[in-house]
């Protein structure tokens, strides 16, 4: 049985929020990657967001979970979006508040969830061709230890946290995922390079060597301008729930930090649109409506922050 309850907050500017996020948020509720300081306040037990709230780049949630102080049993445990490292922040408080020992393989795999998360990927390798066939897609798939099919089962649309949480802890102690999400992984990098031949997703070239564009969404269809630049501007329309409206969503993103000043360029954009934020290396547009800032706008912010 889990310690804890598990659910997921709503943007505070989407329709119906207030209600929904009532029922969560409390004293014997923790945040974990709470990205809206509005709901993070709201959190009575603390929230765990180094990266964004806290500005710690260098942090994630998962690994900041092995010592943070366990919360109470029953205790609500909340984020905003289904990643490996919020649900997987939730995995590791779980198994230490049910006393389950956290053994090296384990602290290797949260290791390596952190090191994607905070985009720790050394420098960026240069520009390089999209991908002509299958064998040459690296954006998605299963991954090391299967990390990738971790990443892409829980970014699939209607998934429960509930269940998150459970295939998360036991990949966390096994390596294994389950054979659903490896299988989703697979055909992932079909659908990615089938998306790119039909023109459902464009890359382009922005800034050459410097900043890309990607237009359209896939899984992985983002990191696919890292072969054009080091830091890239994704527009697609995104449904956070089956049945839901589409949002126009802007992520913008860089390989690693050095390239721009990714929270003065958020501050920047809020001027205009407020919500704007993330962290070091990745931020996006205000969450729960449709992103109006054109992608033009966003360059033009960009090549006045570099660092």
């Amino acid at each position: 049985m889990q310690p804890y309850r598990y659910g997921i907050l709503q943007p505070h500017r989407a329709a119906g929020a207030a209600e929904h996020n009532a029922a969560w948020l409390g004293p014997n509720t923790l945040g974990i990657e709470v990205t809206e300081p509005e709901l993070a306040a709201l959190c009575g037990l603390g929230n765990i967001d180094p990266q964004h709230l806290g500005g710690n780049h260098t942090a994630s949630a998962i690994e900041t979970a092995v010592s943070w102080p366990v919360p109470p049993r029953g205790a609500a445990l909340v984020t905003v979006r289904l990643d490996a490292d919020a649900v997987g922040a939730m995995a590791v408080l779980s198994l230490r508040a049910n006393s389950v020992a956290l053994s090296a393989e384990t602290k290797a795999r949260i290791a390596l969830v952190g090191r994607s998360d905070r985009f720790d990927f050394g420098p960026w390798p240069g520009v390089r061709s999209l991908p002509a066939g299958i064998d040459d897609i690296d954006e998605v798939g299963a991954g090391p230890q299967n990390l990738g099919a971790v990443i892409g089962g829980l970014a699939s649309p209607g998934a429960s946290i509930d269940d998150a949480v459970r295939h998360v802890t036991r990949w966390l102690l096994t390596g294994e995922a389950p054979r659903e999400w490896v299988a989703r992984a697979e055909q992932a990098a079909k659908n990615l390079l089938a998306a790119l031949e039909d023109g459902e997703v464009a890359v382009r070239d922005a800034v050459p060597g410097r900043i890309a564009t990607v237009d359209g969404f896939a899984p992985g269809a983002a990191r696919l301008g890292y072969r054009r630049a080091p830091v890239v501007v994704a527009v697609a329309n995104l449904q956070d729930r089956i049945g839901a409206v589409a949002l126009r969503k802007i992520t913008i993103a860089q390989y690693r930090t050095g390239y721009v000043d990714l929270p003065e360029t958020a501050r920047c954009l809020s001027e205009s649109e407020p919500g704007w934020g993330g962290s070091a290396t990745i931020i996006g547009s205000p969450q729960g409506i449709s992103c109006r800032t054109p992608v033009e706008r966003c360059i033009d912010v960009l090549l006045n922050c570099r660092v």
